[in-house]
């Protein structure tokens, strides 16, 4: 594997599976286009990950286009990445990490796919939609048809919503009054 910056994005290289990772650099700001491929020294490299903290603390990242060949979406990818306020997660993308969107205060507005299978411990905390109380319904977060996080003061016996078919990891974190909770035929994950 090798690292490539390519058209301002850097790049981890994998030349047996020619597949690319978006990595961190320091200084992505504004807009960016993530393509499907890159091309180096005339190879042609599918972009199928945003990798760990890829564009951690990029406080001036105002948006971000993912193509529809990402699969995962690593830890801490988004952190503190303040200046976003909305994100369309392709279809296709079957992962996103813990902490993915920490610390995006601005982010206001995100879709989730059905391809996605798993949401990290914490994806939204300290987002715009995380702390806007409106978001909130009797101390659960749902995001799309996906039950994100929890409040500590929920009903002792909680029945998640019907159309919900993802639990995100560690949403009942911390509800010590929790005796239990019924999931319905709908969740898959």
């Amino acid at each position: 594997m090798k690292e490539e910056i390519i058209n301002g994005i850097n790049y981890r290289l994998d030349e047996e599976t020619l597949t690319a990772e978006v990595i961190q650099k320091d200084d992505y700001r504004g807009d960016i286009i993530i393509p499907d491929a890159v091309v180096f020294n005339e190879i042609t490299y599918r972009v199928t990950s945003i990798g760990r903290r890829a564009f951690a603390d990029c406080q001036w990242l105002t948006t971000i286009n993912i193509p529809n060949s990402v699969k995962t979406i690593g830890h801490d990818a988004f952190r503190y990445c303040t200046n976003i306020t909305s994100i369309v997660i392709p279809e296709g993308v079957i992962s996103l990490g813990e902490f993915v969107f920490y610390g995006c205060t601005k982010l206001q507005k995100v879709s989730i796919p059905s391809s996605v299978i798993t949401i990290g411990y914490r994806s939204f905390l300290n987002t715009g939609i995380y702390n806007n109380a409106s978001n909130w319904e009797n101390g659960v977060l749902y995001i799309d048809n996906c039950l994100i996080a929890t409040k500590n003061d929920i009903s002792s016996r909680y029945v998640v919503k019907e159309e919900t078919r993802l639990i995100a990891d560690v949403a009942f974190c911390g509800n010590s009054s929790l005796i239990s909770v019924t999931i319905p035929y709908n969740v898959t994950n």
